[in-house]
């Protein structure tokens, strides 16, 4: 899976998704450590976590951390929230962005 990317859902959807349009969706199953277990099973293995984990940015921290291989898509966030809601993300994700002012 050299040329391959995992890619795998995490945070959360749009108000009201429950009630619309996913109807199994439940909040906890947008944990970036649910997917750990296979992850860990596969050493090398190039995957990305869609939203970054949104609103779990702390797990998704802890996930990139363990897992060199292991990415963060940040896209949906430039637009799916506030401007300042996704800087203070993105400072939190990346620590060293808090240095730059």
């Amino acid at each position: 899976m050299k040329n391959h990317f995992l890619v795998l859902h995490t945070g959360l959807g749009p108000p009201g998704g429950p009630h619309s349009f996913a109807p199994a969706f439940r909040v906890a199953l947008g944990r970036p450590t649910l997917f750990e277990p296979v992850i860990a099973a596969r050493p090398g293995l190039r995957a990305y976590l869609m939203h970054a984990g949104w609103s779990y940015i702390e797990e998704m921290k802890a996930m990139l951390y363990i897992y060199p291989s292991l990415y963060a898509d940040i896209g949906v966030l430039a637009w799916g929230l506030k401007r300042e809601a996704f800087y203070s993300a993105l400072r939190n994700l990346v620590p060293k962005l808090a240095l730059v002012s």
